[in-house]
């Protein structure tokens, strides 16, 4: 089964006004994909909704003017509806805007659409970290495989086509034992041979 991964990346006003500069002042939430929407286009995600009920009390709570109190007890669950795109956010309940500070639509400064999508494969653990793999976990051996492999074949290719021996004696060719350049064949040099290895295009004299 594969699944989908919704986070959603906030500041922290609690720890900002606090001035805990040793944690980082954001909250990573876990948001339910099935309750949110989002529109990718060319420059990569452009706006989420997120569509969901919750308790009418804590709407109250929250936004005194969102709800009549007559109308709607505490344990009633109301339609609540965000929007994001990279510079504004809206709030809805039961389809009426929510003003925040006299506006509809609140810049929330952070520059970008605030939330990350992964698509992954579902766990049954209940641990946050292990609830999905990743679906590229499952070819980490084979491309582990396919590095090596590709690393052996660039070796080999450099080994024949740039290192070579240049071997400069003055028994060389006339009646000498030539050299033999089969495969893990062993070639012993007298003391009045000079040799240098060539790498590269360069051929520095030992």
């Amino acid at each position: 089964m594969r699944s989908v991964v919704c986070l959603k990346t906030v500041y922290s006003k609690v720890l900002i006004e606090d001035r805990k500069i040793a944690s980082v002042p954001v909250v990573l939430q876990l948001r339910d994909p099935r309750h949110t929407y989002w529109r990718y286009g060319v420059a990569g995600l452009e706006c989420v909704v997120e569509c969901h009920n919750r308790l009418a009390g804590e709407i109250m709570a929250h936004y005194p003017e969102a709800l009549d109190p007559q109308e709607y007890d505490e344990d009633s669950e109301v339609e609540w509806l965000e929007y994001w795109d990279d510079t504004y956010r809206a709030y809805f309940c039961e389809g009426n805007p929510i003003a925040v500070e006299g506006k509809v639509l609140v810049p929330h400064g952070y520059g970008i659409v605030p939330y990350a999508f992964g698509w992954a494969r579902a766990t049954p653990r209940t641990e946050a970290s292990k609830r999905y793999r990743p679906l590229l976990a499952g070819v980490a051996d084979t491309l582990r495989a396919l590095d090596i492999y590709a690393s052996i074949r660039a070796t080999a290719a450099h080994d024949v086509l740039v290192n070579a021996w240049a071997v400069f004696s003055d028994q060389y060719g006339h009646g000498s034992r030539e050299l033999d350049t089969g495969p893990d064949a062993i070639n012993y040099f007298g003391a009045r041979i000079r040799f240098r290895l060539c790498r590269e295009g360069h051929c520095p004299r030992t």
